[in-house]
């Protein structure tokens, strides 16, 4: 008697695993509270309990039933018992349910304790965790039980008799409704998750396509650009599109990093920045260059991974360019990122030339699309400054911290 089953053995193969993972917690705490209720039970037992019922009493209440509680406890804390736990709250249900019939014998009157089998049965259904099918099995072995006990045994009155018949039937009644609700409740949650899940893999693999298609598109950009420069004979003009096409493949990698990554909103910025430098090298204008680069694993969005390449980029182009040592020394470029305990990245940046004249440099394009992108793209903060060559202090928060920015940030 299965109520809920997916067409899809896989898809009912996956809610069932999905359904555990959720419910472990839930087992695992019922049924330690359950245990330990029963131990409190058996105190009072021992108090209040009638003497012809207390030996009974106490064996089940504090032996049997707390240790199929705190067992389900210990079962509990692995997926790999699931099935020896489950088998472990059938027979602690009908445990109960012999025992207290057992009880009700010995005591052969009606009395307050027989109330104890309806909490069972709707406790079996609201809380335990049993999957419906074998809560509903178990439930009716309950009942079976408990009405051969009271018929043949105890000896009730018609009315306690039918009354007792009426009370497990609600018990069962309510706990059943509920339990069903909720079972279907979570196939519902289940299969708009997995509708959902479909979706951004969806998404994902549209994004993936449109990365590599950018990534394509800016080559081909590239490609252009570097067939033009052959027909130029200026050389600095040669210069400037040999700048152009390092930009365009600086914002080609980010593309390139997005499309072999799992995370399409984010990338892995110190990979970034080594890749970035692997590009540098390839435009060393006949210096000796050192590169220095000590960073932290670091994530950022999408949304200032471009900006912020394009704002290495420019730096160590300047710095390639421009950088020259005392003493004809080689060119030694150091990169430094860290994130702070506020989550604000700190990015530097420095060479060992003799560094730069910034009343001339302000008005160069290179400096304004630095300080640009700094200030309106990443809504951060730049310093630059001569000391032992030239040195850029940028600090940023990405754009996931925005809402736990500082208010003069």
């Amino acid at each position: 008697m299965i109520f809920f089953q997916y067409k899809d053995k896989d898809t009912e193969k996956a809610y069932n695993l999905w359904r555990r993972s959720a419910q472990l917690k839930q087992i695992k705490l019922i049924s330690f509270i359950t245990a330990s209720l029963y131990l409190i039970l058996s105190l009072l037992d021992y108090s209040i309990a009638p003497k012809e019922i207390l030996s009974s009493m106490l064996v089940l209440h504090l032996i049997i039933l707390p240790l199929f509680g705190y067992s389900i406890t210990f079962l509990a804390l692995s997926n790999k018992n699931y099935s020896l736990m489950i088998s472990f709250l059938i027979l602690a249900s009908i445990s109960a349910t012999i025992g207290h019939t057992f009880i009700m014998i010995n005591l052969n009157y009606y009395s307050s304790y027989v109330p104890e089998i309806y909490l069972i049965i709707f406790w079996v259904f609201a809380v335990s965790g049993l999957p419906l099918h074998h809560a509903t099995y178990t439930t009716l072995s309950m009942i079976a039980i408990s009405g051969f006990g009271a018929f043949h045994t105890i000896g009730l009155q018609t009315y306690d008799l039918v009354m007792h018949f009426f009370w497990m039937i609600a018990s069962f009644s309510f706990g059943f409704t509920g339990a069903y609700l909720l079972e279907s409740s979570y196939r519902t949650i289940f299969s708009q998750q997995k509708e959902l899940h479909q979706e951004i893999n969806n998404k994902n693999i549209l994004l993936k396509e449109l990365a590599h298609r950018v990534k394509n598109n800016l080559q081909i950009v590239s490609s252009i650009l570097y067939s033009q420069s052959k027909k130029v004979n200026s050389e600095e003009t040669k210069k400037i599109f040999e700048e152009s096409i390092q930009t365009v493949k600086a914002m080609g990698m980010i593309h390139e990093n997005l499309f072999a990554s799992k995370d399409l909103d984010s990338i892995d910025f110190k990979e970034y920045i080594q890749n970035l430098i692997s590009l540098a090298t390839q435009n060393m204008y006949n210096k000796q260059v050192i590169f220095s680069f000590d960073s932290q694993s670091i994530i950022i969005s999408i949304q200032c991974g471009v900006p912020l390449g394009l704002i290495v980029n420019e730096i160590l182009t300047n710095s390639l360019k421009y950088a020259l040592p005392k003493e004809n020394k080689e060119v030694l470029i150091k990169i430094s990122i860290i994130m702070d305990e506020n989550e604000e990245i700190h990015l530097h940046i420095s060479d060992n030339g003799e560094g730069i004249n910034f009343e001339k440099q302000q008005k160069g394009f290179g400096t304004q699309l630095i300080h640009s992108l700094v200030l309106y793209q990443l809504k951060g903060e730049i310093e630059a400054f001569n000391n032992n060559g030239l040195n850029y202090e940028i600090k940023f928060y990405d754009v996931k911290s925005f809402e736990t920015l500082p208010k003069n940030r």
